[in-house]
């Protein structure tokens, strides 16, 4: 498929931002689609094993590890179209496959298992391709602003199927699947083959003609304040920057923590709704559009919140899911599990964009690498969430609340850990050194 052509470059971010908010239904689609009906699923094809049932959820968050592992091999050789088409046909297969199969439990989670893989790549490439069209701060806005479309179709769908659900069932609730169809064709239209920004050898990622004047004089003379700005005359600091920076995999790690705490809620919502308050369908659909809902919101003001906490933001994120989880261990009433919901869509909203804008930050010349490093945390965090829950349920009564008040504690210890660490790192990990115009050296910010 062709795609259009764009007058100037303005009408083609605009277009490009559009396609790539309802291109990011697949970041949160996976599970979305299965969570809010897991329990009617469940109950109508009669499984029995907990942890097989649990893991219809989180098996594609599973299979999401090799997919972006296999998206930081590529990197930038990647071709974005070709493997959207790929993926797409793994997710619509995998998800399909599932509604003949259901007998089989086991059949089933090799389905979901397909359709993870492909969701695995479409997730990635739903940030990894911003790179090319944006840049600077209106890179950092879009971080935030496209993943917020996979909160809002979040809402949209998971309310949408539950209720389809107790109408005609899952089988033919599980049909709204079919909708993957309508990003690809976007994608394919609306996204051009060639990036807008420029990325010049040396310094891919500043924006800056190769042969610019101002760089070029820079270069040649080693001017004071070139050379501040820079790290060292005529080398650009993120030219230094070509491998994988350590901090990375502590980022990954972070951010497979947080949604394993995130995890033990969203694949259960439908289970723990109808064990704690009796919840109807249409109550589980709308517990769970909140959640999106409310991970969206944040994830639209994730701008503002980076810019006023910076770092901080993972702490705000940690704070939101133990306060989240705290309130739903009690919640005996829909009004405080819709808080308790909203509160834990909020933790989520926010580790998705703040992981990965560090991580951007930290390995500016393999983004797709560096993004691709930390979504694998967050699917490793969200398949451990089903042993995660057995260890919490040896240590509590065994109920939801109980998991949920295990969890939060960890939670709380992980915000403790972070706080501290935020004192901690900088004394690890100096800061670039800089020569001032009289010789001296000092840190770079």
């Amino acid at each position: 498929m062709m795609a259009v052509h764009y007058k100037n470059e303005k009408q083609a971010r605009f277009a490009i931002a559009v396609t790539m908010f309802i291109y990011a239904f697949f970041s949160t689609a996976l599970i979305q689609l299965t969570a809010p009906i897991l329990s009617y699923i469940v109950e109508a094809e009669g499984y029995t094993d907990p942890v097989l049932s649990n893991m219809i959820v989180t098996i594609g968050s599973l299979a999401q590890i090799p997919a972006c592992l296999l998206g930081a091999v590529l990197g930038r050789r990647m071709d974005k179209k070709l493997w959207t088409n790929i993926c797409i046909g793994c997710f619509l297969t995998g998800s399909l496959l599932v509604i003949p199969l259901s007998g089989n439990i086991y059949l089933v989670l090799a389905c979901r298992f397909v359709a993870g893989f492909g969701t695995g790549i479409l997730t990635l490439l739903a940030t990894a391709v911003l790179p090319d069209f944006f840049e600077g701060k209106s890179l950092s806005a879009m971080i935030g602003l496209i993943p917020a479309g996979g909160g809002l179709w979040g809402f949209l769908f998971s309310s949408l199927e539950a209720n389809l659900c107790g109408a005609f069932g899952w089988k033919r609730a599980y049909l709204i699947h079919l909708y993957a169809v309508v990003p690809l064709i976007l994608f394919a239209f609306l996204v051009p083959s060639k990036p807008l920004t420029a990325r010049p050898e040396g310094n891919r990622e500043s924006g800056e003609p190769k042969g610019s004047e101002e760089s070029g004089k820079s270069k040649r003379s080693g001017e004071p304040g070139e050379s501040k700005r820079l790290g060292k005359p005529g080398k650009s600091k993120r030219s230094e920057k070509s491998g994988i920076a350590p901090v990375i995999f502590a980022y990954s790690f972070l951010g497979a923590v947080l949604y394993m705490g995130v995890q033990v809620m969203w694949s259960n919502t439908s289970l723990w709704m109808r064990e704690s308050i009796g919840g109807t369908a249409a109550q589980i659909g709308l517990i769970s559009g909140l959640f999106s809902l409310c991970s969206c919101g944040i994830r639209l003001v994730y701008g503002p919140i980076y810019s006023l906490l910076g770092k901080k933001t993972i702490h705000l994120s940690a704070a939101f899911l133990a306060l989240g989880l705290f309130l739903a261990s009690g919640a005996q009433s829909f009004g405080m599990a819709a808080v308790s919901g909203s509160l834990v869509g909020a933790a989520m909203g926010l580790a998705a964009p703040i992981c990965l804008n560090l991580g951007i930050e930290a390995s500016p010349e393999n983004q797709v690498s560096a993004q691709a490093i930390i979504t694998v945390g967050f699917s490793l965090g969200q398949f451990i969430s089903t042993y995660w829950m057995g260890f919490a349920r040896r240590l509590s009564d065994g109920t939801f609340p109980g998991i949920f008040r295990i969890s939060a504690w960890f939670t709380l210890g992980l915000l403790v850990v972070l706080i501290v660490g935020h004192f901690v790192i900088p004394i690890l990990t100096p800061h670039p050194r800089f020569h001032t115009a009289h010789g001296e050296t000092g840190d770079d910010f």
